[in-house]
Order: C-alpha cells, then sequence, then structure tokens
C-alpha cells in the first residue's frame, strides 16, 4: 500500500521510468541525476496531459526540433564520430537541449529536459551507442 502511495506521488519510479533508469545507469551517470531526471520525465508528461498544452505550437515545434537535434547526435555517436562516454555523451545531450531552448524562449528548460528523459524511457534516445550485431 505504501509503495503504490509513493508511486502515485512520483516517489518510486513506475514501470515506465525503469528504461530511463536503466539506460542512465548502463551510462555511468549518478543516482542523484537520476533522480532528477525521473522527477522531469514525470513533469513533462502531466504537463503534456494538460488540454492547455496540446495547442501550444511552440512546445511542439521545440519537441521536434530537439527530436531532431538528440537523433544527430546518436547518430555521431553510433557512427564513431562522436568518442564519448556515457556521462559526457548525456553533458553533450543537455547541452542540445539548452541550445534548442535559447531559440524557443517561452519553453521552459525544464519541459525540454523533461521531453529528453521521456525519449530515453520511450527507447527513443540513449547514452551509448548501439551495439554492434
Amino acid at each position: 500500500m505504501l509503495k503504490e502511495v509513493q508511486r502515485v506521488r512520483g516517489q518510486l519510479p513506475t514501470k515506465a521510468g525503469t528504461n530511463l533508469m536503466h539506460k542512465m545507469e548502463l551510462a555511468g551517470i549518478p543516482t542523484s541525476t537520476i533522480d532528477n531526471a525521473l522527477k522531469l520525465r514525470i513533469a513533462y508528461r502531466r504537463r503534456t496531459l494538460d488540454v492547455k498544452y496540446q495547442q501550444e505550437d511552440e512546445y511542439n515545434s521545440a519537441e521536434l526540433e530537439l527530436t531532431a537535434e538528440l537523433n544527430q547526435l546518436v547518430a555521431r555517436l553510433d557512427s564513431g564520430f562522436i568518442q564519448q562516454n556515457g556521462l559526457t555523451f548525456h553533458a553533450a545531450c543537455l547541452d542540445a537541449v539548452l541550445a534548442v531552448r535559447t531559440r524557443y524562449g517561452n519553453v521552459e528548460l525544464n519541459f525540454l529536459q523533461g521531453y529528453m528523459y521521456s525519449m530515453t524511457d520511450r527507447c527513443r534516445h540513449r547514452y551509448l551507442p548501439a551495439p554492434i550485431p
């Protein structure tokens, strides 16, 4: 019962947050950063459920721009053009988030970081190169 209350309050990762935690742990990202990422992901999710969010074109454009920026980074990581460990690649991804935030001044940084972590949780982003088959 206590775990259910904590889960509803956002104090424990839901099943959805497990992918995010696992990917960040594999990348060597500290627990405190993972905890922040989980919180930002949950806040992002709550925001996207708000009816007002559905009408905000600037937020949708910022999401698409960030998707493209992160896709570019992951492609460069996978191809070997970027030679970084998980921790430094995560920092590069946060820099990309900040760059998009600069271009979309009305979109909050926490929203864009939450979006990145949501992408990670949904297996659309990662912090390590793809395994070679």
